[in-house]
């Protein structure tokens, strides 16, 4: 299956809000430098705490299905 046909799935916690601003505030003085290093909005600020890879469709949904059973 091509990569166009797969999802980069992970399973992540996202922090409150004043959590990811405060994040944020820490990381501005690196951001920019011309380093190559891809930085995504403070938004979505979140902590990996499992890398599913790239992912068929019908395995997302198991993924999810699997998630919101435990959850």
């Amino acid at each position: 299956m091509s990569p166009a046909e797969t999802t980069r799935a992970f399973i992540a916690v996202f922090p409150p809000a004043e959590v990811q601003a405060a994040l944020a505030d820490a990381i501005a003085p690196v951001r920019g430098r011309g380093d190559g290093v891809a930085w995504i909005a403070a938004a979505n600020l979140h902590v990996t705490l499992r890398f599913l890879g790239d992912l068929e469709p019908p395995r997302v949904e198991a993924a999810r299905r699997a998630l919101a059973a435990a959850g």
